[in-house]
């Protein structure tokens, strides 16, 4: 494991807590959460080179997961409209 690795899997263990708070405030479902859990550690780990340190790193940790839980909130609601909406027309015979 390179050094960036290794911080990485530092931070994650010190903020676990704040990603999963996040997570379990858009799911109850543990499979869900764990699945927001991973997609957050995604984006984390995509990003951590554009912090900054302008905030609290605990600030920032915060603000991808939840930015990444909206985001895919709003994907599964998406899909759940358009499936809605394919189910409600009527086919042509």
């Amino acid at each position: 494991m390179d050094n960036l690795e290794q911080e990485f899997a530092r931070i994650v263990k010190e903020h676990k807590e704040t990603i999963y708070m996040v997570c379990y405030m858009f799911s109850k479902d543990s499979n869900e959460v764990q699945d927001l859990y991973q997609e957050c550690l995604i984006n984390l780990w995509k990003s951590i080179s554009s912090f900054e340190g302008r905030s609290n790193l605990r600030t920032w940790i915060w603000r991808v997961s939840l930015n990444t839980c909206i985001s895919i909130d709003r994907k599964k609601r998406r899909r759940k409209e358009n499936n809605a909406g394919v189910k409600g027309r009527k086919t042509k015979k």
